[in-house]
């Protein structure tokens, strides 16, 4: 909705940026999210359409991908930290500071899609090269629902 009520200005103007804020659970899924992640997955979605629709437009969509943030979400979330799988403390966490700091330099400079930190790039093109093994290790390190 946010970025249809911007879209037909922006289109008028011949320029903008949708900057979005996703989550590694859209690249690889983990035990016990799965409201979570089907909605940062459409959040994927709208962007790599955004990236269709607006080619010679003028208009630039980008995608952030965060690791773990330092923020009060955890707080106002009980139970959630706990579904990060462990591999998952590989990537070390980031300040809200530090993350609008990554937002600023991406909207200075559009790229398609950012990850911070560096070490969630890496742990993507780990999933990317392994998939299988990825998989493995976010399920039997991921907390799981049981009845």
């Amino acid at each position: 909705n946010t970025c249809a009520a911007f879209m037909a200005a922006m289109l008028a103007q011949g320029r903008g940026h949708f900057i979005h804020v996703g989550s590694p659970a859209s690249l690889m899924p983990w035990p016990g999210a799965t409201a979570y992640t089907a909605s940062r997955w459409a959040l994927r979605g709208l962007h790599e359409a955004l990236c269709m629709d607006v080619v010679g437009t003028g208009l630039k969509s980008s995608l952030v991908y965060f690791g773990e943030v330092s923020s009060e979400y955890f707080e106002a979330n009980p139970g959630s930290h706990e579904h990060i799988p462990a591999i998952g403390g590989w990537i070390p966490p980031s300040t809200p500071e530090r993350c609008a700091e990554v937002l600023m330099s991406v909207a200075r400079r559009p790229r398609r899609v950012t990850f911070h930190p560096f070490a969630l790039r890496l742990m993507w093109w780990a999933a990317r090269a392994a998939p299988a093994t990825t998989r493995w290790l976010i399920a039997h390190t991921g907390r799981k629902h049981h009845r």
